[in-house]
């Protein structure tokens, strides 16, 4: 279910408290060349659906915080750019829904 999953040169990634993560059908999810990876925390997740997503790439990204997500729903994404991010920081968001994305880029 999960080719080509691959985390290079990740420190202090934490996971806690996550409910029914499911990750399906994920194909090339690149996690390459991140520079000081610290502090990534996901907490209290609750039905966190990453569905059919193509292509996800997370370069250089710098203490990306996501706290207390309810029902985050992303489907059938495809070249999800997230370039040079810092202190990127998204609380308490519920039920949001992420469908039928083409080649966003941020």
């Amino acid at each position: 279910l999960y080719p080509y999953l691959i985390l290079t040169s990740v420190e202090y990634l934490i996971l806690t408290n996550v409910e029914y993560l499911i990750l399906t059908n994920v194909e090339y999810l690149i996690l390459t060349n991140v520079e000081y990876f610290l502090y990534l925390h996901m907490l209290n997740f609750l039905y966190l659906h990453m569905l059919n997503i193509l292509y996800l790439q997370m370069l250089n990204i710098l203490y990306l915080q996501v706290f207390n997500i309810l029902y985050l729903q992303m489907l059938n994404i495809l070249y999800l750019h997230m370039l040079n991010i810092l202190y990127l920081q998204v609380l308490n968001i519920l039920y949001l829904q992420m469908l039928n994305i083409l080649y966003l880029q941020v």
